[in-house]
């Protein structure tokens, strides 16, 4: 199966091609590209969601989106409200909430849509990686003609600008993107051809952007993937795919430059920025949470790099529990998917992810949603109770009885001239 071969344009239930129709699963080609530049507070992601959902009313009202999204964007959004009525508290850092938990609702309207229009999972990861490779091929472009980085409708890199970023915010971003594609790779069905050259695409993003997040995440998807496996031949299957990341990452650190550096970031040897700002960012947070846990603090800067340090400390005590509420329904429906391998790799992945959170700066990005709802379409195999026969325990033979007349020969008594017949 190759992209070609997907059936991106629906036909209606008149057999007609309906524009509204064919433009849902395009949404999730701009998750991976929600870093362009744009003269509104939300991402490009979040205007094509909207319009495509615009486009599709008919399928919104009869949609019914995730409770949890629901949940967890009304919590947020009050605990946005109670944020700001604080004094001398700023609009600036805190309303990225507000991004996040409308990308978040937006996103799973959208999969309510799917799931009416019989799109598959595998269809909306195949449009989400043919975005992710799209940009990655934007770095490398970058990185060959540096001038591309002035274009207006491109992002700037936030920190060190000699790694590749692509369309993303931040080369840590484009690591993300790389790293959940790479993993999610196995559930996508496509020819083995188009397999290999998407995951060699997937390292060199990985490579290219510097970022140890997205290394990290590929290593802890795998070890869950282990943890996770029902069978040796499955775990087999995932050492091989370990083997052949092993010898790519090889071939890439020991003859390209880009690999080296990216190499001497995840060791600490040399070229590695951020360590201390990441203490020090560590620290602020946690003092901040200390003087402000009830309704969030007034900070200004830089967020904490830590996704559980930073919903507390920015929006108190309710906006920790509207994430993780989200996060519990979330683990809670996808380990009802562990029986089937699309369901394995996404709890591998969302496990992985919810590590991944704690070192990585990421509140509003669209991809969090989407690692922890679009399993949602799949649907959990029915396991039909098992028949136990009871094996009966053989019947305890019982004495046989010998009606046979017996030759034992009673002496006759008194009076009698023939002995009597005895039976047992």
């Amino acid at each position: 199966m190759t992209f070609a071969s997907l059936a991106l344009f629906p036909k209606s239930s008149s057999g007609t091609l309906l524009f509204s129709e064919r433009i849902i699963p395009y949404a999730f080609f701009f998750i991976a590209l929600t870093g362009l530049r744009l003269p509104v507070p939300l991402s490009i992601f979040d205007l094509f969601a909207a319009t495509a959902l615009f486009a599709n009313f008919h399928y919104v009202v009869k949609a019914k989106p995730s409770g949890q999204a629901w949940l967890f964007s009304g919590l947020t959004i009050c605990a946005y409200l109670l944020h700001i009525t604080q004094q001398d508290v700023p609009l600036g850092n805190s309303f990225i909430f507000v991004q996040g938990a409308i990308s978040c609702l937006l996103l799973a309207t959208l999969l309510g849509v799917c799931r009416l229009q019989n799109h598959q999972y595998e269809k909306i990861l195949a449009f989400y990686l043919l975005g992710t490779l799209l940009s990655v091929a934007a770095g490398l472009a970058m990185i060959a003609l540096p001038t591309l980085k002035t274009l207006p409708f491109l992002a700037e890199e936030i920190g060190n600008s000699g790694r590749a970023y692509g369309f993303s915010k931040h080369s840590n971003l484009l690591s993300l993107h790389c790293a959940v594609c790479l993993v999610l790779l196995r559930s996508i069905p496509l020819l083995a051809g188009f397999k290999l050259v998407a995951a060699i695409g997937l390292i060199t993003g990985l490579v290219v952007s510097g970022s140890r997040s997205g290394l990290l995440l590929v290593l802890l998807a795998i070890f869950f993937a282990l943890f996770l496996a029902r069978s040796f031949s499955e775990r087999k299957r995932v050492l091989v795919i370990v083997a052949g990341l092993a010898v790519v990452s090889f071939l890439a650190v020991t003859f390209t430059e880009a690999g080296a550096f990216f190499y001497s970031r995840a060791t600490g040897q040399a070229g590695v920025t951020g360590d201390y700002e990441r203490t020090y960012l560590l620290e602020t947070g946690m003092r901040q949470l200390e003087q402000h846990w009830l309704f969030g603090s007034p900070y200004e800067g830089r967020l904490f790099h830590n996704i559980y340090l930073t919903y507390p400390a920015m929006l108190g005590v309710l906006g920790i529990v509207a994430l993780l509420l989200f996060f519990a329904r979330s683990i809670f429906a996808m380990w009802k998917l562990r029986f089937c391998d699309q369901g394995r790799v996404a709890l591998a992945v969302f496990f992985a992810f919810l590590v991944t959170l704690s070192v990585h700066n990421a509140v509003a990005e669209p991809v969090i949603w989407l690692v922890a709802l679009a399993p949602t379409l799949l649907t959990a195999p029915r396991h039909s109770k098992t028949s136990h026969v009871t094996r009966r325990k053989p019947a305890r033979r019982q004495p046989i009885h010998d009606m046979r007349p017996s030759k034992e020969i009673v002496l006759p008594a008194d009076g009698e001239l023939f002995p009597k017949q005895t039976y047992v």
